[in-house]
């Protein structure tokens, strides 16, 4: 797996390369910094990495759900001020009609890398989450990107927006289409050990 850190569409800085390099290290990840170029500049390196590819850095300055959806592979986003801690769980966010095999299944192979427990924590759609995170441990969020909004609920804010802007843990969005990112035959065991 590699984790694809300094893109364009997802700026990164010092502290955040240095937060990609033990956020790669932990899933056991190859870490690839790159000094800026958009996504489509690195299709070869997606398109190469035989065991999935991360995205790290921060959300885009605008147009958050929509650069999240387009993105060719999950993007683990960064919150201003998230520190290097050990991820104690993964948990996935499942939000209505954005709930996605892709979500789940690269919670699945992030928990089994991590050794962590996997949990769901289910919102009904249109609902504000209203979950924190508790206990000594911080969580790995998974959530699967918001589909293109319909005409009326381009006003409101999306699920993914509205958590990564109230989140102070690393949260991974996977967008539609992103099932070449997670390695298809990937499983873990009950060891919670990844076996192809």
């Amino acid at each position: 797996m590699i984790v694809l850190c300094g893109v364009d569409e997802f700026p990164a800085g010092p502290w955040t390369k240095d937060l990609a390099s033990h956020f790669a290290g932990r899933i056991g990840a190859e870490l690839l910094v790159v000094d800026g170029g958009s996504i489509r500049d690195r299709g070869q390196a997606i398109a190469d990495a035989s065991d999935g590819v991360l995205l790290f850095g921060h959300a885009p300055p605008s147009r958050v759900a929509a650069t999240l959806r387009a993105s060719p592979c999950p993007v683990v986003v960064a919150p201003v001020g998230v520190s290097a801690r050990d991820w104690g769980e993964v948990v996935l966010a499942s939000h209505g009609d954005a709930s996605s095999q892709d979500a789940a299944a690269t919670a699945g192979v992030l928990a089994a890398r991590l050794g962590a427990p996997l949990r769901l924590v289910v919102v009904p759609p249109g609902r504000s989450t209203g979950w924190q995170p508790t206990g000594a441990t911080r969580p790995l969020l998974v959530v699967a990107a918001d589909p293109r909004p319909r005409w009326f609920d381009v006003l409101r804010p999306s699920f993914t927006t509205e958590l990564l802007h109230g989140s102070r843990d690393l949260v991974v969005v996977v967008p539609p289409l992103a099932a070449r990112a997670v390695p298809s035959g990937t499983v873990p065991d009950a060891h919670g050990a990844v076996r192809a």
